[in-house]
């Protein structure tokens, strides 16, 4: 009848030794089929049907939101029954800087307000929590404990120091030590109270406090490894002699003995502390530099113990066996706020 034969479409899907390639041939191979290619004659190519590449769809839908408020319930928020984590994913751009509830078991171990990665850990009450373990975490993480927090674990302290270490001298982060590392935020703890940060007396009240509990952490741990301290001893003397919380202090004891942390870990606060205070008074002090070419100086030494940082700041000279130092400290006039002076003298 002068037509060509028809075309067919072979579908191949499961199970795959139907697919020809993956299939054992069997016998003679099949007689190749005659293809037909169809062109416009050129005397109709004007009347030539394209068919268009479709590449997507869209859908130009404009929905249009009505909110009414009158008839939103309210939102009662009572501080004995807190929902262990708030998502706001969908008000921001990325999960880095998020505020994070620490739920019961972390507080376990961490019962403070604590920086984890690129979030910042917020210890306080939950619903499952017993009553009373409520208002000892309310009591251990109140407003006034909380304010040296955000210097202490962003900018200047953890944050500002991780991200300049990430960008400087990165082959010493083998050396890293507690004592640069806790010591950096504890140094801006001190010099912050120093400056006048705490502008109420309940505030410096919140920043003494954690000052005297990284002096106590100092014994408790010491004495702990050296066997003359049980972890019970550590608790009653966190709750007696600093004003812990006994649910902030048994949390602090466990993270202490836990085996996270070296024997000397938690004497790197205050001593770390010191050594850069020193080390200031050494440098900026004297005027041999600025506060600001000291701050940078110190980071970008990266994690090196304070007195090789303070070695290379000096320029003294190392040997191959140089011992370590790290009571270099000794006595410093005490910082006293401009305020304070007249006439070039202390009040």
């Amino acid at each position: 009848d002068d037509r060509f034969s028809e075309e067919i479409a072979t579908v191949l899907g499961v199970p795959f030794e139907v697919v020809p390639f993956k299939a054992n041939p069997q016998g003679a191979a099949p007689e190749r089929v005659k293809r037909h290619h169809v062109h416009a004659l050129p005397e109709r190519a004007a009347l030539k049907i394209t068919f268009p590449r479709v590449e997507g769809y869209t859908q130009a839908i404009r929905n249009r939101i009505a909110f009414d408020w009158e008839n939103v319930p309210p939102l009662k928020i009572d501080p004995l029954h807190i929902p262990t984590e708030i998502e706001m994913r969908g008000l921001s751009m990325t999960d880095r800087g998020r505020l994070t509830m620490s739920g019961p078991e972390v507080q376990k171990t961490l019962p403070f307000a604590a920086y984890g990665g690129q979030n910042m850990m917020v210890a306080y009450a939950t619903e499952e929590m017993k009553n009373e373990d409520k208002l000892m975490a309310m009591r251990n993480n109140n407003r006034h404990f909380t304010h040296i927090v955000v210097p202490h674990e962003l900018i200047p302290g953890h944050h500002l120091q991780g991200f300049v270490a990430e960008r400087n001298r990165t082959y010493r982060s083998l050396f890293r030590t507690p004592f640069l590392v806790e010591g950096w935020a504890l140094y801006w703890e001190l010099k912050l109270y120093d400056l006048g940060y705490s502008k109420t007396p309940e505030d410096r009240i919140g920043m003494l406090f954690w000052q005297m509990h990284r002096c106590a952490r100092i014994i408790v741990s010491l004495k702990f490894h050296l066997g003359q301290m049980t972890p019970k001893e550590m608790v009653d003397f966190l709750v007696d002699r600093v004003g812990h919380e006994r649910s902030g202090a048994t949390g602090e004891v466990r993270r202490f003995i836990g085996g996270d942390y070296s024997p000397l870990y938690q004497c790197g606060y205050m001593i770390g502390g010191i050594q850069l205070r020193a080390l200031h008074h050494e440098l900026v002090d004297s005027q041999k530099m600025t506060e600001h070419q000291f701050n940078d100086t110190v980071l970008t030494y990266n994690a090196i113990p304070i007195a090789m940082i303070r070695a290379g700041m000096e320029n003294l000279p190392l040997t191959k066996d140089q011992p370590a130092n790290w009571e270099f400290y000794g006595t410093h006039p005490h910082y006293t706020p401009p305020s304070e002076k007249s006439d070039g003298k202390t009040k």
